[in-house]
């Protein structure tokens, strides 16, 4: 198994994750039961109080949803704010929230992975598995409330119950692969047949693929649960990215369509097309537009790394270091170097330092001392206090 497939096997377990990725992965729904798992380090009720309380959530970060609907922007925007309901840069107000939640409705905080430090860090080893942007919403329900209608998610989904129960409904016909908006269909509940119906309870996980139609309802207490959306980069995204880095090169794709093409024969619109489709498949650079695919996903990953307003001190032979938690990393190999990508940064080394560098941010703990290429001890505690200076690798046991 794959190191970075530990956060997906602690997540699924006791599901193996090789049947994960065989049977359930992109093709059906997964139901774990987690009496020996819990999620409460990742969120609970206080803590999401806690993030009301600070007064800077805005609507796009928390709305309230009752009976499939959204409530509207007003009922919950903060007064003391001039735009205070204008888009989804108005600030909410944390009683305003509350009261609505009472009344029944579902409290919904999005994008908790851009300012809730313990799911930003499960969100950056998930994609660390995936390589597939990954975000995170929290839904708060009420006893016996239910959220949205029937629907399907365009992107896989993990729900992580942390408290309370919540009954599911999983229907049978999925839409394959669904690239539009999420769709809804009110008439499941009554028509369809059931693919699986579950309630969960705190420790358990259900997998959704993409295109499988659900609702779900509290039972007779409060629920919190966590959906982790695994945000797909299709191949039609990869095709996109190829034209993109193909139009740049060739000036030919860049010209217009000859006058009076909306004219054109059957016959002719064959012929133009089979010319421009064999210039196309000649100028693509598979390598080219997948390394720019590479890049994109590596530097818009937020970073996660604590700052260091005093550098600490360096490391010795034997100090114990580790890769820094949710770093992203892709080690590419070239004639003349080695070349160490990191988010937005490019770091460049000899090629002979590509065993140790690989050692380095494995995930395990180790030491200069410990690195496993030519380099003398000088040069391995040149290489570490570089990568500790860098921001790649800190002591093992730092405090975050």
């Amino acid at each position: 198994m794959r190191a970075a497939d530990d956060a997906l096997a602690r997540l699924i377990a006791p599901v193996e994750v090789d049947d994960f990725w065989r049977t359930h992965h992109g093709r059906r729904p997964l139901l774990g039961r987690g009496a020996a798992r819990a999620f409460g380090h990742l969120l609970s009720t206080p803590a999401i109080e806690a993030l009301l309380a600070a007064g800077r959530l805005r609507h796009g970060e928390c709305r309230l949803v009752g009976a499939g609907e959204k409530v509207p922007r007003a009922q919950v925007a903060a007064g003391w704010l001039a735009r205070g309901a204008e888009g989804d840069d108005a600030v909410v107000d944390p009683l305003r929230v509350a009261k609505v939640f009472a009344q029944g409705n579902t409290l919904v905080l999005d994008a908790l992975h851009r300012h809730h430090a313990p799911i930003a860090a499960l969100c950056r080893d998930l994609e660390g598995v995936f390589g597939h942007a990954v975000q995170a919403n929290a839904y708060l329900t009420p006893a016996g409330g239910r959220g949205f209608d029937p629907h399907y998610d365009t992107h896989d989904v993990f729900v992580l119950q942390i408290e309370g129960r919540k009954r599911w409904r999983v229907y049978g016909d999925p839409v394959p692969a669904p690239a539009a908006a999420s769709g809804r269909r009110p008439d499941l509940a009554t028509t369809a047949p059931r693919h699986l119906e579950a309630e969960l309870a705190p420790g358990d996980v259900l997998y959704l693929p993409r295109g499988w139609f659900h609702d779900a309802e509290a039972a007779d207490a409060p629920s919190l649960h966590l959906t982790v959306g695994l945000l797909a980069t299709t191949w039609a995204d990869a095709l996109r990215v190829a034209l993109e880095e193909a139009v740049e090169r060739d000036p030919r794709l860049r010209a217009a369509l000859p006058p009076g093409f909306p004219w054109w024969s059957p016959a002719e619109v064959e012929a133009a097309w089979t010319d421009a489709l064999d210039t196309l498949r000649a100028t693509l650079r598979p390598r080219a537009a997948h390394a720019r695919l590479r890049r994109r996903f590596l530097t818009r990953r937020r970073p996660l790394a604590t700052p260091r307003l005093h550098p600490p001190a360096p490391p010795e032979l034997d100090t114990p270091l580790r890769a820094v938690p949710g770093l992203l990393v892709f080690i590419e190999p070239r004639r003349d170097a080695v070349l160490l990508h990191t988010g937005s940064e490019r770091l460049r080394f000899p090629p002979f330092v590509e065993p140790d560098l690989r050692a380095a941010c494995s995930g395990q703990t180790f030491s200069a001392a410990t690195l496993p290429g030519e380099l003398d001890d000088a040069g391995r505690l040149v290489l570490v206090r570089r990568l500790v200076k860098e921001g790649v690798v800190e002591r093992a046991g730092a405090e975050k």
